[in-house]
């Protein structure tokens, strides 16, 4: 099989594989691929693909045809891939052929074929199948005419009992081998390219147009009709959108009768003649609507052009197509029926080729060309008229704008007027869409035409989600208001309901995401310059987080004590001073949930629990030995940079010291409670006086002796204005905690395992994350977490600044690892006792640590410990920087390496910390760079750089080629 040439696969561009992409649908997906910047790789036979269909395509950088069978081609080079797209052998059967044998292999052995490409590249996987697998009959009987005794039956059964196998193939792909698949099933799909030679009842009804001989109309047939065009953007957004993985998505039209098509023929021509025949030669069984219906909501899909529509659209292009390989048909001459529409139909021209309208030309006769030459008034109602037609639309996308500006600020009020306003801004966006859509029909404003309908496309989907987004708002409002209130909370039924909400602003975001990949430089330059305040920023950060809210929210009833009181320890964290999992305790407060409402909360200094253990508790080495403690207290429970295991030791000594049994625990650290402050405006506390998001690290940190236990009322305070917060404060409340999960300045953990499960899956529970390297990639799974712990009994990281520095390079047995981090402090008058761990996986060798002072150029090396958690190993080492001064600690280590392709480090930021600069390179001498994500901020042959800052857990996947 001939491959695309390496340089196909370099850069960033997603890569398609679509089978079957030269065919009647195929090659519409395509075309739509390439559109997004999806670069495609067309694989056919020609059995029942047209060279014609893709012809226009050949000269694209970013398509490459591959003339090979599904079943037998190997795919050895292929260097990655995205997405694979199973479209071959989705005819049933082809007219005056047998094609049995051949359908029935391409949706075996070729699906095979291509969920084992699939799971390689771990990519997406999408089959397109058919609603008619419902209606595969097979013999009980005899091999003989095992599926019917006409060779039609034989096409249309076989085909369908093929599609279930494949269908069924791919589902043990996705449940057996983790593969990320969907299945799409068409209806009786009809539109421009679509082959009469196909047989299908639909392509018959067309033929006979064409041929201009009588429709034959069956009396008890039925059809599901639906427009190439509505089915290609369905596929689109099965393959591309978030939430579909392992969904079975019907695209098809409405049950049809054959009569009902018979009239929608008439409708587009009314002389057409009809032939009624008693019965059906191709019988099927109705399909359930639930069926028929299945996974729309995944995608928000419904057909959008009606048959009479679709039916115009489809005879002018087969019109057009005199003597091309759509109609040819053995016997039959090329002449085509004049085709003569009723004014009245409505026809879709946006899919058309351009020359098909060149050949009617506008001709008003010589009274026409009189009038417009000596009447004035009619010249100025036409140039009014294209006034109107040129300029409405832009006012129409100024008035959507101007709505939108308004709904943003009742949103920032919380004003409900905001819902009506986002309602009549996405209305003007559509409106907008259309009339924008219609200049494409003026000489020299198709391309303005496709800007303006792709900007007012993005814009009504941002009213839309804007809208949604409010929505959700105000029932998570509720839902604290309750939490808050007295009366019982129907957990039940507000979860289910927000839980849906939050679903169905994942998918939209989604699909906005998808939009917005379509988008040039200069659409993204007018969406950031008319867009209100910074809302595309905060739909972007729901938009990673939504479909796990929804998961959480649907966990809601357990979590908040529906049957039976939850009780949770809220810890207060210092993390000026660091731990590991953190800071130091130095607060904490119990929350009980009954039946949706909170018993209240108050707050005490962490000592308070910890002069009520008796005995002693021995602690972790470096807590005696450099802080000096014998006993280990409440205090230090977050050693563990895991919080899971961290937050399980805090619950144990809050059972020891309290005898008081948690749920779960959630840790927040001065960083959150800043952010929070912002989101309040600042809040009055005794002893302090008003505390606002900038002075607090000057009263926390540089005020009075006493003032860190004025933490505590600062979180009281805090925690009595949320019940009092309107909609807008819930809304930014939400957005702070979800970048506060995300840069672990809020850590939460709970005993019950499917809330867990629905945290972990976010990144939400702070534990150790392991690196997706499937077994059968060639595939090296690196690891870095870096922790440390202040045990100088100060709070000097306000005062310290921090870099990293990080060099991964590879030789032909290993991978070398050189970690650079340096250190300032900022003070004089307090030093940095750092005890420090490096995560990495546990075959890591060749360690050498080294700490450099800055000052003097000195050099000590680092006595280390060694040890293992979780399934990581770690090397613990003790440095102490002098106040006011500069250094280094330079760490080196290495891991196997067996000539793997493809390189992923996850490196996982450590709670309390300050976003860090770091900066990473990524060397493989003698090899090509294939495939990089995250985009570097430097490139060459055979190295890649990141210059970024650690706020969150980065990943960097890189694939590599021999050069």
């Amino acid at each position: 099989m001939t491959s695309p040439p390496p340089s196909f696969f370099s850069g960033v561009f997603p890569v398609v594989l679509v089978g079957g992409g030269a065919g009647f649908v195929g090659s519409r997906l395509c075309e739509e691929f390439l559109a997004r910047k999806v670069r495609v790789i067309c694989v056919d036979n020609w059995q029942t693909g047209l060279r014609d269909n893709v012809s226009h395509l050949r000269g694209n950088p970013n398509f490459f045809l591959v003339e090979a069978d599904i079943d037998k081609a190997r795919f050895d080079g292929i260097a990655r891939l995205d997405y694979v797209v199973h479209l071959a052998g989705i005819d049933a059967y082809m007219n005056g052929e047998d094609l049995s044998i051949e359908t029935l292999q391409t949706n075996s052995l070729g699906t095979q074929n291509l969920l084992s490409l699939a799971l390689a590249t771990r990519s997406r996987f999408t089959l397109v199948s058919t609603i008619d697998i419902f209606s595969a009959n097979i013999s009980s009987q005899t091999v003989s005419n095992y599926f019917g005794e006409a060779r039609a039956l034989e096409g249309w059964y076989s085909h369908h009992e093929a599609k279930r196998f494949a269908e069924a193939l791919v589902a043990e792909y996705g449940t057996k081998k983790g593969l990320d698949v969907r299945i799409v099933r068409l209806g009786d799909v009809y539109g421009p390219r679509m082959p009469l030679s196909s047989g299908s009842p639909l392509a018959e009804l067309f033929k006979s147009f064409i041929y201009s001989r009588p429709l034959r109309v069956f009396g008890e047939a039925f059809l599901y009709p639906v427009y190439v065009d509505d089915v290609v953007w369905g596929i689109v957004r099965s393959v591309l959108s978030g939430g579909t993985r392992n969904a079975i998505i019907s695209l098809a039209g409405e049950y049809t009768s054959f009569g009902q098509v018979a009239e929608a023929f008439r409708a587009v021509a009314p002389g057409v003649a009809m032939h009624y025949v008693g019965q059906d030669s191709l019988p099927r069984d109705q399909i359930p609507r639930e069926v028929l219906r299945a996974g729309r909501e995944l995608i928000s899909w419904e057909p959008h052009t009606t048959l009479v529509e679709g039916i115009a659209s489809t005879v002018l292009w087969l019109s057009s197509q005199k003597g091309g390989s759509a109609l040819r048909e053995e016997g039959v001459g090329t002449d085509a029926r004049p085709v003569v529409f009723d004014q009245k139909v409505p026809v879709r021209r946006e899919f058309w080729p351009k020359d098909v309208f060149k050949k009617t030309p506008l001709d008003f006769g010589g009274w026409g060309m009189r009038f417009w030459r000596y009447n004035s008034l009619a010249l100025f109602l036409l140039l009014a008229f294209f006034g109107w037609f040129l300029l409405w639309p832009l006012l129409e996308l100024v008035l959507g704008l101007g709505d939108l500006k308004l709904a943003y600020s009742y949103a920032k009020r919380g004003d409900p007027k905001a819902e009506v306003w986002l309602s009549a801004s996405s209305f003007w966006f559509n409106q907008a869409q259309g009339g924008f859509g219609l200049w494409r029909f003026v000489p020299f404003f198709s391309d303005s035409s496709s800007k303006y309908v792709r900007r007012s496309v993005v814009l009504g989907g941002l009213a839309q989600i804007s809208r949604q987004h409010r929505v959700a708002v105000v029932q998570f409002h509720r839902l604290i208001s309750g939490m808050f209130g007295e009366s019982p909370v129907a957990l039940t039924a507000q979860s289910l309901v927000l839980g849906n909400n939050l679903a169905l602003m994942g998918q939209q975001l989604a699909f906005l995401d998808a939009e917005l990949s379509t988008l040039s430089e200069a659409d993204r330059t007018f969406l950031e310059k008319y867009l209100p305040g910074n809302l595309m920023g905060e739909l972007k950060r729901w938009s990673s987080s939504a479909f796990s809210l929804a998961g959480l929210v649907g966990e809601a009833p357990d979590i908040l004590g529906e049957r039976s009181p939850r009780k949770y320890l809220l810890l207060i964290q210092d993390n000026t001073e660091l731990r590991p999992a953190g800071g130091v305790v130095v607060g904490y407060g119990l929350l009980t949930f009954e039946r949706g409402n909170l018993r209240g909360v108050e707050f005490n200094e962490a000592s308070v629990a910890d002069s009520q253990l008796f005995g002693q508790v021995n602690p972790p080495e470096p807590i005696r030995k450099y802080l000096g403690d014998s006993t280990w207290f409440l205090k230090d429970a977050l050693w563990s940079p895991d919080f899971p295991t961290a937050a399980q030791r805090a619950s144990w000594f809050i059972e020891k010291e309290l005898d008081q049994k948690v749920d779960g625990v959630i840790a927040l650290d001065f960083e959150y409670l800043k952010q929070m402050l912002g989101v309040f405006g600042g809040v009055d506390v005794p002893g302090l006086g008003r505390v606002t998001s900038e002075g607090f690290y000057k009263k926390v940190v540089s005020g009075p002796a006493d003032s860190r236990a004025g933490v505590l009322r600062i979180a009281q305070a805090l925690f009595e204005k949320v019940g009092e917060g309107g909609v807008s404060t819930v809304s930014n409340m939400g957005l702070v905690s979800l970048e506060a999960l995300a840069q672990k300045h809020l850590s939460i953990y709970f005993r019950q395992p499917s809330a867990l499960s629905v945290l972990s899956g976010a990144g939400w529970s702070g534990g150790f994350a392991g690196v997706d390297c499937s077994v059968d990639q060639a595939c090296v799974a690196d690891y870095i977490y870096f922790s440390e712990a202040n045990l100088g009994k100060s709070q000097a990281n306000y005062f310290l600044d921090r870099t990293f520095s990080l060099d991964v390079d590879f030789d032909q047995t290993q991978v070398l690892h050189k970690l650079t981090i340096g250190y300032g402090l900022r003070t004089t008058s307090l030093s940095y006792k750092n005890y420090f761990r490096l995560y990495t996986p546990l075959k890591a060798d060749q360690v050498t640590a080294m700490f450099v002072d800055q000052a003097s150029g000195k050099q000590e090396e680092i006595s280390l410990d060694r040890g293992q958690e979780k399934g990581k190993s770690f090397l613990g080492g003790f440095v102490e920087l002098a106040p006011g001064s500069q250094g280094q600690i330079v760490l080196s280590w290495s891991i196997p390496y067996q000539d793997q392709t493809e390189y992923k480090l996850l490196w996982q930021k450590q709670p309390g910390t300050f976003g860090d600069s770091l900066w990473v390179n990524i060397a493989k001498p003698g090899s090509l760079l294939g495939f990089v994500y995250p985009a570097p901020s430097l490139t060459s042959k055979s190295s890649i750089s990141y210059n970024t800052r650690l706020v969150h857990d980065l990943e960097f996947n890189s694939k590599w080629q021999k050069q």
